[in-house]
């Protein structure tokens, strides 16, 4: 870097005494024609500094355009026998069987090609993929358990299509906590009292690992007529509640 900087300081002042050569010539012509001293000394202050705006812009030129323009059509264009443009060399240090003082073989030198390595988001999709599978999967095991627990109970107690329908709610339940939200009263037979419906109810929401305020506001929405004077608070309290009952508490319903 310090070689280069005095190379174009050189460069520079070389040029310079050069026009101020010329400017020198230029001013002992002037006074050849009479022209008084400071006027010769201006002429020569103008044309030295003429001659540095011209160099300047020229050199500028050279630099920018020309310089580029014969690289690019004549260094780098000059083929050889195969026909593929001749590129000059570079100091580029060749690979050497040597490091750090020691020998080394191919046969120690473990090789990875980028073909054999996967992606890291491709492992993350197969994985997320084969656990949502396996999560839907449970899921609907537990749901078909809950749906065939219901009609296993109550089909001799109350019409099919009220069975269909509270089937339907067990879905939605199943989905969403606050389900169903506006559903049409199922008509259940008078055989079947508060406490049986409040073991379903804990069944089927133990099940789905439900908690016991979004529990009891299925039941008492599903059997809005059946539990008409039963709050939810005091359902809450009440779903294990034990006693003479049709439907038995059943902690492992998917069993």
């Amino acid at each position: 870097m310090k070689q280069f900087k005095k190379e174009f300081m050189t460069q520079h002042l070389l040029v310079l005494c050069a026009m101020s050569i010329i400017g020198a010539f230029v001013r002992n012509a002037a006074m050849k024609y009479g022209i008084d001293g400071f006027s010769c000394n201006l002429v020569f202050g103008i044309t030295t500094t003429i001659l540095m705006v011209i160099y300047v812009h020229v050199s500028d030129g050279i630099n920018r355009w020309l310089v580029p323009l014969l690289d690019k059509h004549i260094f780098y264009k000059l083929a050889d026998n195969t026909g593929d443009y001749y590129i000059p060399p570079t100091n580029i240090e060749e690979p050497t069987d040597e490091v750090d003082g020691e020998d080394i073989s191919l046969e120690d030198v473990t090789f990875v090609y980028t073909e054999d390595i996967s992606p890291a988001y491709s492992d993350y999709e197969i994985l997320r993929q084969e656990a949502l599978e396996k999560k839907n999967k449970k899921e609907k095991t537990l749901l078909d358990a809950a749906i065939h627990y219901t009609r296993k109970t109550f089909a001799a107690y109350m019409k099919e299509e009220h069975l269909n329908q509270l089937c339907e709610y067990i879905t939605l339940f199943h989905g969403s906590s606050d389900s169903p939200k506006n559903p049409h009263a199922i008509k259940v037979d008078k055989t079947i009292r508060t406490i049986d419906l409040l073991h379903y109810a804990w069944n089927v929401g133990n099940l789905f690992k439900k908690r016991g305020i979004n529990t009891a506001t299925f039941i008492k929405r599903a059997f809005a007529e059946a539990l008409d004077d039963v709050e939810i608070t005091t359902i809450i309290r009440k779903l294990r509640m034990e006693g003479n009952c049709i439907i038995e508490l059943k902690p492992n319903l998917a069993a």
